[in-house]
C-alpha cells in the first residue's frame, strides 16, 4: 500500500542521515557492553541446553525424566519471556537485563552444586531459573539497541552488534562440553563471573 511505501522511505532516510557509521560504533565501548552483555547469555544457553541431558544422565536420572525435566526448562523459557518483556516495558531494559544476569549465576551456581552433591533438587531449580534465563535474554538485544542508540539508528547499530554478540554466543557448547568433565565449577563460576560484571556494567551506564 502507499502507507507501507511510505513508511519504508521515511525509515530508509532515517537510515541514510544516522550518524552511527560502522567505524563508530566499533569505536564506542557500549557496542562491546551490549554485545558480550547478551553474548554471555546466548553462551550461557548453548552451553546449558546442549550439555544438561549427558549431565543428567551422568547424575542417574533416567531418560524420560531427563526428557520431562527439559520440557519444564522449556516452559519456564516461554513463561520468563513473557515476565521479562512486562520487566522491560516498566523498568527499562538495563534493569531487564541485570535480572536476567542474576539468574544466569543463580543457575551456574545450583548446576555446579548439582554436578557436585549429586542434589536433585538443586538441578531441577537450576533447570528452572536456566530456562528463565534462555526466555528472558532474547527480549533484550532489540531493546537495549534501542535504549542506547534510540529506533532512527536501530538499523545500523543492529547490524554491528548483533555478529559481535554471536562470536561468544556460538562457542557455548563447544566450551561447556569440552571442559566442564574436568573444571565443571571453574566454568560454571566463570560464566557466573562473567554475567555478573556485564550486566551490573550495564546497569551502571
Amino acid at each position: 500500500s502507499e502507507d507501507v511505501k511510505r513508511m519504508a522511505a521515511e525509515r530508509a532516510e532515517l537510515d541514510a542521515k544516522s550518524p552511527w557509521t560502522v567505524g563508530r560504533m566499533l569505536r564506542q565501548k557500549e557496542t562491546y557492553i551490549v554485545a558480550l552483555c547478551i553474548g554471555c547469555c546466548a553462551l550461557f544457553g548453548g552451553g546449558f541446553m546442549g550439555t544438561n541431558v549427558l549431565r543428567m544422565l551422568a547424575m542417574g536420572v533416567e531418560i524420560p525424566t531427563a526428557v520431562n525435566l527439559m520440557m519444564m526448562t522449556a516452559g519456564f523459557a516461554c513463561i520468563a519471556s513473557y515476565f521479562f518483556g512486562v520487566v522491560d516495558g516498566k523498568f527499562g531494559p538495563r534493569i531487564g537485563i541485570l535480572l536476567v544476569q542474576l539468574f544466569a549465576v543463580a543457575a551456574c551456581v545450583l548446576s555446579a552444586m548439582a554436578n557436585g552433591m549429586g542434589s536433585f533438587p538443586c538441578l531441577v531449580i537450576g533447570l528452572m531459573l536456566g530456562g528463565c534465563v534462555i526466555g528472558g535474554a532474547a527480549n533484550f538485544l532489540t531493546s537495549l539497541v534501542i535504549e542506547y542508540w534510540g529506533v532512527a539508528n536501530f538499523k545500523r547499530a543492529y547490524g554491528v552488534i548483533y555478529p559481535i554478540h554471536q562470536i561468544p554466543g556460538s562457542m557455548g557448547t563447544l566450551v561447556i562440553e569440552d571442559i566442564i568433565a574436568i573444571f565443571a565449577m571453574v566454568i560454571l563460576s566463570t560464566i557466573a563471573v562473567s554475567q555478573s560484571i556485564s550486566g551490573f556494567a550495564l546497569a551502571e551506564r
